[in-house]
């Protein structure tokens, strides 16, 4: 009987993270040449402030872009 209970729990938390991510969305900006984690954090939360959660450096075409993750 607790297995089932536990089951329950962790099926309501997953569904509860999928609720979640629904809100979030990723946006896009061009950073400088020599973007790091903490410059493109610092470079989406100038524009979104606290609603930014996560915040990545990426390489496309030589070109280096911030993606923002911003959950509302």
């Amino acid at each position: 009987m607790e297995g089932k209970v536990i089951l329950v729990c962790l099926m309501v938390l997953v569904q509860l993270g999928n609720f979640i991510d629904d809100h979030c969305e990723m946006r896009t900006i061009l950073s400088s040449p020599k973007c790091t984690g903490s410059t493109c954090q610092t470079a989406c939360q100038k524009i979104w402030g606290p609603d930014v959660k996560r915040a990545e450096c990426r390489v496309v075409d030589h070109h280096k872009y911030c993606d923002c993750i911003i959950c509302y």
